[in-house]
C-alpha cells in the first residue's frame, strides 16, 4: 500500500513537472478551473455519499431478541458490542462513500488554499467536526475487543447485525438500558 501511494504521489509530481516544463507554464489550468473541478468533486462525493446514506438508513432494521438467543453478554458487554458493530454495518453499507467525502473535502480546501480562495462549502465538513469525536469511537472498540472472542464471534457470525440496525430499538428488544 505504501509503495502505490508512493508511487502515485511521483507520478503526480512529474505530472506537474512535465507539464509545466512543456508549456512554460505551472499548470495546463487557470485557477478557476482547478478550483471548480475540486468544487464539483467536492459536491459529487458529498451527493454520492448523502444518497449512501439515505439508502442504508431506509434498510435499516431492528434485530429481534430472538436473533441473540445464543448470545449471552452483560448490559455493558451488549452496549458497547451492539455500537461497534452497528458502525461497522454502517460504514460496510456505505461502500467507502464517507472516506471519499472526506478526501474531496480536504482537496478542495487544500486548492482553495493554493489559490488565496475560501472553500466555503466544505467548512462545515472540517476533519475536527468529523473527526473530533473519533477518540470516542475507537475507546468503544477497545472495550468490545474486551470482550471474549467466543461472544465476539457469536455476534459477528449473526447476519442481521452485518446490516445497519437500529441499534437502541434492538437493545430495548434486549431489555438493555
Amino acid at each position: 500500500m505504501a509503495v502505490k501511494l508512493t508511487s502515485s504521489f511521483f507520478l503526480v509530481i512529474i505530472l506537474a513537472i512535465f507539464s509545466g516544463s512543456c508549456n512554460g507554464q505551472s499548470s495546463n489550468l487557470d485557477e478557476t478551473d482547478a478550483f471548480n473541478i475540486s468544487i464539483n468533486n467536492f459536491k459529487k462525493a458529498k451527493i454520492n455519499l448523502e444518497k449512501k446514506i439515505e439508502e442504508c438508513d431506509k434498510n435499516r432494521i431492528i434485530i429481534s431478541k430472538n436473533a441473540f438467543k445464543n448470545v449471552e453478554l452483560t448490559n455493558e458487554e451488549w452496549k458497547v458490542s451492539l455500537f461497534v458493530l452497528s458502525a461497522k454495518a454502517e460504514d460496510s453499507c456505505e461502500q467507502g462513500k464517507r472516506g471519499e467525502f472526506v478526501v474531496a473535502a480536504s482537496i478542495y480546501r487544500e486548492t482553495a488554499k493554493h489559490y488565496e480562495k475560501k472553500a466555503t462549502l466544505a467548512d462545515p465538513y472540517s476533519e475536527n467536526l468529523m473527526f473530533g469525536h473519533y477518540w470516542k469511537k475507537l475507546e468503544m472498540e477497545a472495550k468490545y475487543l474486551n470482550v471474549s472472542k467466543k461472544k465476539r464471534n457469536l455476534l459477528e457470525n449473526l447476519s442481521e447485525i452485518n446490516k445497519p440496525f437500529h441499534l437502541f430499538e434492538t437493545l430495548s428488544n434486549l431489555g438493555v438500558e
